[in-house]
């Protein structure tokens, strides 16, 4: 009988060091149990609506963790799966969280500067001069840079436009900007292949982003002047900051 119990105690041992240890066996215990990773009972979460749960929050094909090496796997953290490492004692967490982008919309000789694109995605279609923010850079700073860099430009920030969220398969948080020229010429830079300063009836077919072409469209309809005017959609939402009339 002692026996028995030595085994059964043993048993249990193993049992908690497998839960604690191995990720894939606490996941399969737990939706024997009826119990999720997180330890909610399965079927339920704090979401207001259980029938839409928020997608992943990872965009990235990341395999191993950045401090150990160990290899990433896919868990609940803080309500969202999310790639974290795999290794015990190791709390590295992928957040992906979405990367910043600069947008300025210019205006010259009565039309909106774009440019032609030259490296994927998208090359050879037009889209909005702009790029990513770099660390430590004000967004209002990094939409001027990268218009001297695209357009030979110098130009002064006049307004806040909008801020679009993550859209179109996507992963950045697009803030745009509008800006006057005041110094510089139109030059193309090394990252375009061709640029131009268009009108409304006069812009190119090849919009390379959907959620650019909502911009521009939203630009000529506001005329300079956001303030009142619908946001371009609800599929990329846009925070209507104008700072004209304020």
């Amino acid at each position: 009988m002692a026996m028995f119990f030595c085994i059964v105690a043993f048993a249990c041992v193993a049992l908690a060091i497998a839960l604690a240890c191995v990720p894939p066996f606490r996941r399969f215990v737990g939706r024997l149990l009826g119990f999720s990773v997180s330890g909610q009972p399965s079927g339920q979460s704090n979401h207001a609506d259980d029938s839409t749960p928020p997608p992943p929050a990872h965009f990235s094909g990341w395999s191993f963790c950045p401090l150990c090496a160990s290899r990433l796997e896919s868990r609940e953290v803080c309500e969202r799966q999310r790639l974290a490492c795999s290794a015990r004692g190791c709390r590295y967490v992928h957040w992906d969280n979405p990367k910043p982008v600069a947008l300025c919309l210019v205006e010259v000789d009565g039309g909106l500067v774009l440019t032609r694109r030259k490296f994927p995605p998208r090359v050879g279609t037009w889209c909005i001069p702009g790029g990513f923010v770099e660390a430590h850079e004000a967004p209002d700073a990094a939409a001027k840079r990268e218009t001297w860099e695209e357009t030979g430009l110098l130009v002064e920030i006049t307004s806040l436009l909008g801020v679009y969220s993550p859209c179109q398969g996507g992963n950045e948080m697009v803030i745009v900007f509008g800006a006057r020229p005041v110094g510089g010429a139109l030059k193309k830079g090394d990252e375009v292949l061709e640029l131009g300063a268009f009108k409304q009836a006069d812009l190119p077919a090849d919009i390379g982003f959907p959620q650019h072409l909502e911009i521009i469209q939203y630009w000529f309809k506001a005329d300079f002047k956001p303030t009142g005017i619908d946001p371009p959609s609800n599929r990329c939402e846009s925070l209507d900051s104008s700072i004209e009339g304020k």
